[in-house]
């Protein structure tokens, strides 16, 4: 039984998923949504091990996924045929970001303070 239910939690995620692109819906939103129902319902009625095997799989392959979106994304960057640099876009977009990190944690940091207990 500890096998089976880890794939019948994967399965049914599968089927919502499968479910939602053939009505060509959004496959993503319909896994954020089974996982936000199945939740309560999973943690309930698993065995501890098959929760441990369930985390430690999805652990492992959302770090294969990462890592192939990385790959992919490498590749699509140095391939010259497609791309052209323009260089002042990408500096422009680094140095807002720059910028916005900045303003951000500076402006977070003093309304933090502000408005905080202990001082």
């Amino acid at each position: 039984m500890r096998v089976i239910e880890p794939l019948f939690v994967f399965v049914y995620s599968y089927m919502a998923y499968l479910s939602a692109e053939m009505f060509h819906l959004s496959g993503i939103m319909a896994l954020i949504a089974c996982g936000a129902v199945m939740k309560p319902y999973v943690e309930a009625n698993i065995s501890h091990k098959s929760h441990t095997t369930i985390k430690y799989f999805l652990k492992m392959w959302s770090s294969v996924s990462e890592t192939l979106i990385f790959i992919f994304l490498g590749v699509a960057t140095v391939d010259g045929k497609h791309h052209s640099w323009n260089w002042v876009f990408v500096t422009s977009t680094v140095i807002l970001c720059l910028v916005a990190r900045v303003v951000g944690v500076v402006g977070l940091t003093y309304f933090i303070n502000k408005f905080r207990i202990v001082k």
